[in-house]
């Protein structure tokens, strides 16, 4: 598959376009034909050397994106192949007591996607399929990726801390 990655972490004159092997998916996982990404301001602190945790290179970026379900995992229920999906970026455990209580961004476990795991500037990404959401056909691939960093952050602030 292509993807556009950096081997440095020099910002985006870093970046370039390669070949990487398609990801394998496990039975909780979906691998999703990405369509669209957007950047957001982890993704450029990371690209930029900022981020306080060491960063795998090769590095496919990006943490937020969408596209269609091109492969489910035997578990998998709540999407199927062909589905057009969002990619809920934030990666955690599932089964803590953060987590079961709907708060996994405050999971012990919780990582970004596409920070110490390859993201989504790639034509396929694998992601858990809870990470990933149903969109609406008047709803673009553009606009969907958009809405975990921009969306969820705005929803977050006013909704549970306002």
């Amino acid at each position: 598959m292509k993807a556009a990655y950096y081997d440095k972490l020099e910002g985006y004159k870093a970046i370039k376009l390669g070949d990487f092997p398609i990801p394998e998916i496990n039975e909780e996982e979906v691998l999703v034909n990405v369509k669209a990404f957007s950047l957001n301001h982890l993704d450029v602190w990371v690209m930029e050397g900022k981020y306080p945790m060491e960063i795998p290179l090769p590095h496919i970026f990006a943490s937020d994106g969408a596209g269609i379900v091109a492969k489910v995992g035997k578990n998998v229920k709540n999407v199927k192949e062909g589905d057009r999906v969002v990619i809920f970026s934030g990666l955690s455990c599932g089964v803590c007591e953060k987590c079961l209580s709907g708060k996994d961004n405050e999971c012990n476990s919780f990582r970004p996607l596409g920070v110490l795991e390859n993201g989504v500037s790639a034509e396929f990404v694998k992601v858990p399929a809870v990470n990933v959401f149903k969109i609406p056909e008047n709803l673009s691939f553009e606009e969907a990726a958009c809405i975990p960093i921009t969306y969820i952050t705005s929803w977050h602030s006013l909704v549970t801390r306002a």
